[in-house]
């Protein structure tokens, strides 16, 4: 080109951007030259407001208000809320992410229904920890946080981000509720224990920052939670609203210190906790059950604004919890509780409802929110500046990671990509060695314990806690024949049953060895007698009776048993009378041509010799009987 062409042609764009200023810009203007201040000052009040919810639909009635299915496809009814509403995001369960292909359909179904009036693309979320927390059907579940721990290597919580986070990029998900930075020091707790990477805080802080630059290095948003703090209740926030009592000074040097790391190493968003923390703010709100409450941390101006952002220096979104747990609505109520959220910090609450149909009551809610917010502002309550700071916040983190720059084309190319990624065999191998080096030797008689030499006469019973569809005990059978190891098997599922003449004492007669799964919560001494679901002390229906018994039949009968503890790793103090007892930290089995997670083929693994144990407990274990002394330090694991 000439230079005179050139100067033309130079002449011509400095015209045009000096014929249209920002104030004439549309909506789709902005987001083409992603400026966050020009899409803030197109938006109303009311935009602003639904900018800062997100939605969930596991399940929906069409046409009416009766059965509910699972939503795996969009529906126009779906489509149609999502566009009244022009909402920031919306989450997704395992009822909406069954296969691959389905998945990543869906979620470009949920951002062109957005996009039919909203300009500005969605955070498509979903809870994908590793371990009992996931939901991605045919992706890769991983051995799971506490599993991480026992392995001491900070590499493998780097790859569990890594992995988790190349599969939901691959299906268009760009933000994950997850790493979960909770110090479990409470051996009771029923909602995290295995979630977390353990009882002490520099290694939580640590593992929990690796999986976060994990989840990074593939462009994932990571939520580091729940922000103060869960692992040292012993109550489920989607049941009642537990209180943690720990001194200030405790709290500030243990539970906040991975928060801290996470914030230093600039994680972009913080999920709280629906939990009352009186050291760091006594505060009380009225409760509709009668009386003042101390206001849980998702309601805390305190705990939120002064502490997180102005102790603690973080400057990224604030997500609540699920606003529809027990302990937050039957105390405040859907309406009230979200706008005592935004007051206190909240950038985005979580579910502030979940209709399943257009003629849900739950629907109000939504609009109920936005005139409460409206009402605040006039009020003088929360204020314009507040809002808008707030929606500047999440648009900068939808900027920062392209997620302004949606694009649904090439739909054929990326389902191909990912079916290629999710649940791909690099995937599975990287999740299986972390599996065995998870599996901890907590204790091994020399002589008759593990390795387990199996020859013509060896005759296992496996007796395991069946729960609905985790197939514990095919899980077992499933690795013996990925082996290639014949054994004949005698099986029995033990739930909600009493060990007897007829129930765990046959199979064992039958036997030569026995191999035992046990799967509960809660340290409990009782050891013999009474239905499972009876015992006292626990919160769940498990208690450690049936084991225990099968322990001491088994070795009244001079039969070898290898007890696995499946989940709760503090239940292992119950069974020093096991030949061998491991702790696998993981419980789901093998279902419809699935292995789900990878622990118990990992313990059969060790038990059979073909694995050497290498795991280190990361949480101490009290004794049963005096909750105050340790049986099993933090640290302790056997190798061979």
């Amino acid at each position: 080109m000439k230079i005179s062409g050139i100067i033309s042609v130079t002449v011509s764009l400095l015209a045009a951007s000096i014929a249209q200023t920002p104030d004439d810009y549309v909506m789709d203007d902005c987001i083409k030259c992603q400026s966050v201040k020009c899409i803030l000052s197109k938006m109303t009040v009311e935009e602003k407001i639904t900018q800062k919810m997100i939605p969930e639909f596991r399940s929906w009635s069409v046409g009416s208000c009766g059965a509910t299915s699972s939503v795996t496809v969009m529906n126009s009814e779906i489509a149609s809320f999502l566009a009244k509403y022009k909402f920031g995001g919306a989450i997704l369960f395992a009822p909406n992410t069954p296969q691959t292909q389905q998945t990543l359909v869906l979620v470009d179904d949920i951002q062109q229904a957005n996009l039919q009036t909203n300009k500005i693309p969605l955070l498509i979320t979903i809870d994908q920890e590793g371990g009992a927390v996931t939901r991605l059907g045919q992706g890769t579940m991983l051995p799971g946080n506490m599993a991480v721990g026992a392995t001491r290597n900070p590499n493998y919580a780097f790859q569990t981000g890594q992995v988790i986070g190349e599969e939901l990029s691959a299906l268009g998900i760009n933000t994950d509720h997850s790493p979960d930075a909770d110090i479990n020091t409470n051996p009771l707790n029923p909602v995290i224990n295995v979630r977390s990477f353990g009882s002490d805080t520099s290694l939580v802080a640590e593992y929990a920052t690796q999986y976060y630059k994990g989840l990074a290095s593939k462009n994932i948003i990571a939520t580091a939670k729940h922000f103060p703090g869960h692992g040292d209740t012993s109550a489920d926030t989607h049941v009642l609203l537990p209180a943690a009592t720990r001194s200030r000074e405790y709290v500030y040097t243990h539970e906040l210190v991975p928060f801290q790391s996470l914030i230093d190493n600039g994680i972009d968003m913080i999920m709280t906790a629906h939990i009352q923390y009186p050291s760091l703010d006594n505060t009380t709100l009225p409760s509709l059950t009668g009386g003042e409450i101390i206001a849980p941390a998702t309601l805390s101006k305190v705990i939120l604004t002064d502490i997180l952002r102005g102790e603690m220096g973080f400057q990224g979104v604030v997500i609540s919890d699920a606003m529809g747990m027990d302990a937050i609505i039957t105390n405040f109520g859907r309406v009230d509780a979200s706008r005592k959220a935004f007051i206190a910090g909240i950038d985005i609450c979580l579910m502030p409802a979940i209709p399943t149909c257009l003629a849900d009551p739950l629907m109000a809610v939504f609009d109920q929110i936005i005139a409460g917010v409206k009402q605040d502002i006039a009020d003088g309550t929360y204020t314009m500046e507040e809002l808008d700071a707030s929606v500047t916040r999440i648009l900068n983190l939808k900027k920062k990671y392209g997620i302004l720059a949606y694009d649904g084309s090439n739909q054929a190319a990326r389902i191909a990509n990912a079916l290629s990624v999710v649940g791909s065999a690099d995937h599975k191998a990287i999740e299986t060695q972390m599996a065995n080096d998870a599996i901890t030797l907590i204790n091994n008689d020399p002589v008759r314990g593990i390795p387990l030499n199996i020859d013509a006469n060896t005759k296992i019973a496996i007796l395991m806690p069946q729960i609905g569809n985790e197939q514990q005990i095919a899980s077992v059978t499933k690795t013996f024949t990925d082996l290639g190891i014949t054994v004949s098997t005698i099986p029995f599922s033990y739930l909600n049953t009493q060990f007897s003449a007829t129930a765990g004492q046959a199979q064992i007669d039958q036997a030569t060895h026995v191999i035992l799964g046990s799967q509960t919560n809660v340290n409990n001494p009782e050891v013999d007698g009474g239905s499972i679901t009876t015992n006292p002390g626990t919160t769940n229906g498990w208690a450690t009776t049936f084991p225990i018994s099968a322990i001491n039949y088994a070795n009244s009968k001079n039969k070898p048993i290898f007890t696995i503890s499946l989940r709760s790793p503090y239940e292992v103090a119950n069974f020093v009378n096991s030949t061998t007892t491991l702790a696998a930290y993981g419980f789901k089995g093998y279902n419809s041509g699935v292995m789900m997670e990878p622990n118990i083929p990992a313990a059969i693994r060790v038990i059979l010799g073909k694995v050497k144990p290498v795991g280190k407990l990361p949480v101490d274990i009290y004794s049963p009987v005096d909750k105050t002394t340790i049986a099993y330090p933090f640290g302790h694991g056997l190798t061979l």
